[in-house]
């Protein structure tokens, strides 16, 4: 089974993005059931005309080319504060402000011709309650924003989710640490909130090996 990985580099005010924190601190292997799967990390740059080609790329590179694809894609939503299952992802580019080289598209198709939206096959209830049961302040989220999560996700479902059972793809949203923090009082500092986060997408990667495996 093929599984990567992927969080976002710096954008607009945020030096640091906790997406690309939390990537990297995943290990390069976990153990689930009785086999251990690789896990393939990579930092997209904040870029709507790079972002696509970079991740097309590494998903290319995956082997063995056969096998189930897991891909778990992170992102920022910077005035929230909960971890959040996207469940739509939208055919529209609207910018609210420019990437990081300027773009800012207004009122287009991601693709033309394609559906106003699509969604995960990976059953976004089962795996919300699993992750609240363990701790994981969750929600599914019904909105996944028109700027650069938002296009990556729909791309992403668009290319790799062809039939069912042959793909786990999802985007997670990860709020500030701060805020998180904040809502739910946890006595923690930011870098065990970002340590909590990771073992979140550890938990998701799990939840789709399993659901893939059937």
């Amino acid at each position: 089974m093929r599984c990567l990985i992927t969080g976002y580099g710096a954008f607009d005010k945020f030096a640091v993005n906790p997406s690309e924190q939390v990537v990297a601190r995943l290990p390069n292997a976990i153990k689930v059931a009785k086999e251990w799967l690789e896990i393939e990390h990579l930092v997209l740059p904040c870029s709507g005309k790079k972002m696509w080609q970079t991740l097309d790329t590494a998903v290319d590179a995956l082997k063995p080319k056969k096998e189930p694809l897991i891909l778990i894609m992170t992102g920022l939503a910077a005035e929230r504060d909960r971890l959040c299952l996207e469940r739509f992802a939208v055919n529209i580019k609207d910018y609210r402000i420019p990437d990081n080289d300027g773009y800012q598209p207004q009122d287009l198709p991601i693709i033309q011709s394609s559906p106003a939206g699509l969604s995960p096959d990976l059953p976004l209830t089962r795996l919300e309650k699993r992750l609240d049961d363990k701790g994981y302040e969750v929600d599914i989220s019904n909105y996944a924003g028109s700027y650069l999560c938002n296009e990556i996700y729909y791309r992403a479902l668009s290319t790799w989710q062809k039939k069912s059972g042959s793909a786990a793809i999802l985007f997670l949203h990860v709020p500030p640490p701060k805020l998180y923090i904040k809502k739910h009082q946890a006595k923690w500092n930011k870098e065990k909130t970002l340590d909590h986060f990771t073992q979140a997408v550890v938990e998701i990667i799990q939840f789709s090996h399993n659901w893939l495996k059937g």
